[in-house]
């Protein structure tokens, strides 16, 4: 059964529902009483009005008069794809956005990157000691000092069938940015950095020098609990800022509502 009708110009209540008019009402209820108690030749089923299983067409059966005055709500469901974010994802989406543009202080950002670049740099020398001896003896390197990061990846890229984990371009050209990051002194967020930081980790992979892998790995922890840190912290700050705001407004609309005064009039107290 439907929900109670409306009568736009008022309406009184008859047979629990409301309805315009008394007479509007009289004549509706006449109409569907004649209905049920006249069924006319329409309402008749044909011999041959069946469907495959035997039972009547329910284009034959007489209508329904409360079906007929109220119509069955249909109900859509939304597809999961089309469903709405929760509060609390939404929220941890923001946050992570958030973080992958935060930076570092510049100066802790270059000496980082300058660090990853001499950590590489020794990585690739180790690597030619135990497989390329031939090449550091014939471009007379004697060091890890003596070679800059971005020739390393010249190197590699011409000699990548030698590797037993072949490094993608895609990887060498990533690892050569380090370089120019450090050397440029461009500025960039942790997102980008972390991109840097997981390509080292793969190069040390490749070259198989675990110990300058693991010491990369723990840069990049230590990395991501500081922006964590910092990310937790200016949250703390955003909260207590909106706790406060939040207290003023209530402690004004009080005052409004116990003295009727204007609201601009009130002084709001200050609150720590």
């Amino acid at each position: 059964m439907g929900p109670p009708l409306r009568a736009r110009g008022g309406g009184r209540r008859v047979s629990g529902y409301q309805v315009c008019g008394a007479r509007a009402a009289e004549q509706e209820y006449m109409d569907v009483q004649d209905m049920e108690e006249k069924p006319g030749d329409s309402d008749k089923v044909a011999p041959d009005a069946s469907d495959d299983y035997g039972n009547d067409s329910a284009s034959d059966k007489p209508a329904d008069p409360e079906m007929e005055a109220y119509p069955a709500k249909v109900c859509y469901e939304v597809p999961v794809e089309d469903a709405m974010p929760s509060d609390e994802e939404t929220r941890e989406e923001r946050a992570q956005e958030k973080k992958d543009l935060i930076c570092l202080p510049f100066n802790s950002q270059h000496i980082l990157m300058v660090q990853l670049q001499g950590i590489l740099e020794r990585a690739c020398f180790t690597y030619a000691q135990r497989c390329l001896p031939a090449l550091l003896r014939r471009r007379k390197w004697s060091c890890a000092e003596a070679v800059p990061l971005h020739t390393w990846m010249d190197e590699f890229s011409i000699i990548q069938d030698t590797f037993h984990t072949e490094p993608s371009r895609d990887l060498l050209q990533s690892v050569a940015e380090i370089e120019d990051t450090a050397v440029r002194r461009t500025p960039i967020d942790w997102s980008r950095m972390k991109k840097l930081l997981d390509s080292a980790v793969e190069l040390t992979e490749v070259l198989q020098t675990e110990e300058y892998g693991d010491l990369i790995k723990k840069i990049r922890v230590d990395v991501a609990q500081a922006i964590q840190d910092f990310v937790h912290q200016e949250e703390e700050l955003r909260n207590r800022e909106m706790d406060r705001i939040s207290r003023e407004k209530n402690w004004k609309l009080l005052l409004v509502c116990v003295f009727p005064v204007r609201a601009e009039n009130l002084e709001t107290p200050k609150i720590s």
